[in-house]
């Protein structure tokens, strides 16, 4: 199918190593990624929907959920984070688990001049006291933007991210 459709490419049989390689998934348009990419991660190897940092679109797309039993989960949810709480629970996510110590931050460093240098990485906790997190991705970041808060980040009230 890929020779076919004129791609000098075939697909891996892998898991992807990013979340841009969907890009190359016969069939999948630059306009369904920028719609869906926000909400997908590959740095976790869970499978599942984190319900404590999941945006609006991952959680609506459990099966039998309605849009108010989400917006009501989101406010709970928002709330319990504001006041340093456990997120509580979303039943119809119980049978779809996902959450995993893999964290994204994004940094940015202002010069009095008014530069800007902004930096965004994921990482990841293991069991080596040597080495106790392993980065995932260390990229340039976008300035004056955080990152959204999806399936693998959820904005902590000290500017790092956490999933």
């Amino acid at each position: 199918d890929y020779r076919a459709a004129g791609l000098k490419y075939v697909p891996t049989n892998a898991r992807f190593a990013s979340v841009g390689e969907l890009q190359r998934v016969l069939g999948v348009t630059p306009a369904l990624i920028a719609r869906i990419a926000g909400s997908l991660t590959v740095y976790s190897k869970q499978r599942g929907i984190n319900t404590a940092t999941g945006p609006r679109n991952s959680l609506l797309a459990l099966p039998a959920v309605t849009p108010d039993q989400v917006d009501a989960f989101i406010a709970s949810r928002s709330d319990a984070l504001a006041n340093q709480l456990p997120v509580p629970p979303f039943p119809p996510a119980q049978a779809y688990p996902g959450s995993s110590p893999v964290w994204r931050i994004h940094v940015e460093a202002r010069t009095p001049d008014g530069v800007t240098f902004a930096r965004d990485a994921v990482v990841r906790q293991q069991n080596d006291p040597r080495q106790p997190t392993i980065v995932l991705l260390w990229q340039e970041g976008e300035a004056g933007q955080r990152p959204a808060l999806t399936d693998d980040n959820a904005t902590q009230s000290n500017g790092t991210s956490k999933s």
